[in-house]
């Protein structure tokens, strides 16, 4: 990726590492008090950043100029001249390897020619092209009345199904609907007594104007893509990619740290901003839905396609969400389930960061649900955004959705890297002259990420650019207070005490199959995204912190001592952002929440809809005793001042603040989200003492309570409590 810049968001994809699911030792990635006390003003590589080199050659004296600048590791990959099918190549690869290990880097293989993931150059469905990625299309018609209907399906369309239904209230009635014969791509049949309309569902090769063929020209793509929905379609790649490292690499355990997989995804949005839009509406598809959707529901989807494209009723909602989810399920298990579950086989960590994370919409139709995805992999992952200070629109909170799937698991001893990509949108100010943002950004945007769950990063940003790049004095200081705080927060568990509704539902529930681009959904979605967007930054500007829960985990919390138990982690309230479809299930124990002590916030709205159509009267019944609270942050501060042991208070009345906990240590992680200097006071009635750990230099001191410190602009402290 170090050649031709894509048309991009510069963004940092940030990974959420979780070792211990593998047959790895996850101590070795973590570092206790003792090696932080003796090894915090020089931290090691494993918490250094991670450095892209593709398509040169990894020489000593590439590394020994990488160790100049800071960095800690190279992510790489066989060259894309000739993609896997160069011996030599591969031979290369493997004494690159060797020569970085050497040097104690870490070492992480990219497992494609470029983004997106899964198609290895075209090899995936080269001379299968029954793997190749599909939507479904609808072509339909009205009409009154009983009579002569035909309609024929485009050339290059293969027809899945044909219904015809009454139209009532100018909608579909589902219920009724019949299936029609299709023969010779052609449908003949007679039209309804009353208005009625005719739906013709068609399959299509998703082989143009996706994402895939985005990249054609700069990575050597094929633009065929392979179906995330299909398991032999994944089962191939992983052989293709994953096991052709091993194949050539013998045994790859501790030579090969991670493989990571970008953006992978179902190619279910029109991918130009031209102004144009795709030849027809599209949803995702593989016939394999077909069984798995009767295996999860307990229906036939086929009389229900009508669902996917329009129909606000409340059957046509629950339809969507239950397809949804159904391709959640598969999409999480057939790719990342099969690549984790190989990666476990030969004792490295599967990585994976997805497409466009920021918008929760986009999370339904290029995943399913973004969450269950990332749940399958050891590392997951997403893109986040650089902080420059005139960003107004800045979603650094972003990466809570990373760092959430895998608190959700409990997988708390972790790694979590960071890889700043300079991929251009003029949507974030960046263009093709100013890929190397200024240090103090760069350590803005590390600060309030790892504020929200990071603590390791990786990086194509050219550091070395001679117009531009960094000196090298400044990179390796810069890295260095990186791998400080990676150090102090690696393998630490959140102590955030609100939980807030991943409200995934909501969103399946109401999306259509569309012609346009991404970008024009997530602007329709907008009403519903920014109340969440809005309680982030809010929450974590006030001194607090959040993760997000789902619906599996909470059915399995408790409540003890006026404490939500999730897990491993522990919540003083509950905050549903704009949740309009909730499991029936699910609410009652909310309610059962709700009794016990623990406060929940409704905001915006309360739910209308259940899960499945039994669910609804009894959802809408419930919600009728609920109350919205459309401004929560006042409630959620007073966790600050009644719980906390210490009172932080800061000279520019923004607190954006997060706590871990590590052996017998509690970490106040402190940023400073401004230019200027601020002060930072602490007072505490039970807490004598703490020590300060200073990512800026190194330093640590202890100090008495109360006290007042200096805090630069864009930088940080981690202040420590030993607990009792």
């Amino acid at each position: 990726m170090n050649s031709t810049i894509s048309y991009k968001h510069l963004r940092i994809a940030v990974v959420f590492t979780a070792l211990f699911t593998l047959g790895i030792d996850s101590n070795a990635q973590i570092a206790n008090f003792k090696t932080i006390d003796k090894e915090f003003d020089n931290p090691s590589n494993k918490f250094r950043l991670i450095h892209y080199k593709q398509d040169i050659p990894i020489n000593s004296s590439l590394l020994k100029e990488m160790e100049s600048f800071g960095i800690g590791g190279v992510q790489t990959r066989v060259w894309l001249d000739h993609y896997f099918l160069d011996e030599a190549k591969f031979q290369e690869l493997k004494s690159e390897i060797e020569l970085a290990k050497e040097h104690d880097f870490q070492v992480w293989i990219h497992d494609e020619a470029g983004y997106p993931s899964g198609s290895a150059a075209g090899l995936t469905v080269k001379g299968h092209p029954e793997y190749e990625a599909r939507g479904m299309i609808r072509i339909s018609k009205t009409g009154s009345g009983p009579g002569k209907v035909t309609q024929d399906l485009p050339s290059g369309i293969k027809c899945i199904r044909a219904n015809i239904c009454k139209v009532v209230n100018g909608e579909p009635d589902l219920s009724t609907a019949q299936e029609v014969t299709i023969a010779d791509n052609k449908v003949e049949t007679s039209g309804l007594q009353g208005n009625w309309q005719l739906s013709v569902f068609g399959e299509k090769i998703l082989d143009k104007d996706t994402q895939a063929q985005s990249t054609i020209t700069e990575y050597g793509q094929t633009g065929h893509y392979p179906s995330l929905l299909n398991k032999e379609a994944c089962a191939r790649f992983v052989e293709v990619t994953h096991q052709n490292y091993a194949n050539h690499f013998g045994n790859i355990k501790g030579k090969i740290d991670a493989f990571y997989t970008g953006e992978p995804n179902l190619m279910s949005s029109y991918w130009k901003e031209d102004g144009s839009t795709a030849e027809y509406p599209y949803v995702p598809w593989e016939k394999s839905i077909i069984n798995s959707f009767q295996a999860m529901f307990g229906y036939d989807l086929l009389p229900y396609l009508d669902a996917l494209f329009a129909g606000n009723s409340e059957q046509a909602q629950t339809v969507r969400l239950q397809y949804y989810q159904t391709i959640a399920e598969l999409v999480a298990k057939n790719y990342g389930g099969q690549i984790t579950a190989w990666c476990k086989n030969h004792g490295v960590r599967s990585m994976a960061h997805p497409l466009l994370e920021e918008d929760i919409i986009c999370h339904v139709f290029f995943y399913g649900d973004m969450i269950r995805f990332l749940r399958e992999f050891d590392i997951p992952g997403c893109d986040l955004l650089i902080g420059r200070a005139d960003n107004k629109n800045w979603i650094f909170w972003m990466a809570k959705y990373v760092s959430s799937s895998a608190y959700l698991d409990d997988r708390d001893s972790t790694s979590i890297a960071g890889l700043f990509e300079p991929m251009i949108g003029l949507r974030f100010g960046y263009h093709l002259s100013d890929l190397t943002p200024e240090i103090p950004i760069m350590k803005r945007t590390v600060n309030m990420n790892m504020l929200c769950g990071i603590n390791q990063f990786t990086s194509y940003m050219p550091y070395q650019r001679k117009e531009d790049g960094y000196d090298a004095d400044e990179y390796k200081k810069f890295n260095e207070y990186v791998g400080r705080i990676a150090m102090m927060l690696r393998g630490s568990k959140s102590e955030a005490p609100v939980a807030m509704y991943y409200p995934i539902k909501t969103f399946q529930s109401k999306y259509l199959a569309t012609d346009k681009p991404w970008r024009k959904m997530t602007a329709q979605f907008r009403a519903w995204q920014e109340v969440v967007d809005d309680l982030a930054k809010s929450i974590l500007n006030s001194g607090i912190d959040f993760n997000f829960v789902t619906d599996d985990v909470l059915l399995k919390s408790t409540v003890r001592n006026g404490k939500l138990i999730v897990g491993t982690h522990t919540y003083s309230q509950l905050v549903m952002p704009k949740v309009e479809v909730i499991p029936l299930d699910v609410l009652k124990k909310i309610q059962e929440i709700k009794a016990a002590g623990i406060r929940v916030h409704w905001v915006k709205a309360v739910p209308h809809l259940g899960a499945k159509m039994e669910e609804h009267n009894e959802v809408q019944a419930i919600a009728k005793t609920l109350l919205t609270n459309d401004s929560p942050i006042s409630d959620l501060k007073r966790i600050r001042d009644n719980e906390f042991s210490i009172d932080f208070e800061t000279s520019n009345n923004q607190l954006n603040m997060a706590r871990f906990k590590k052996e017998d240590k509690r970490i106040y992680f402190v940023v400073n989200d401004s230019k200027e200097e601020i002060t930072l006071t602490a007072t505490s009635e039970d807490v004598k003492s703490l020590k300060i750990y200073n990512p800026l230099d190194g330093s640590t001191k202890k100090v008495s309570l109360p006290l007042s410190e200096k805090i630069l602009g864009y930088h940080s402290l981690l202040l420590v409590e030993t607990v009792k």
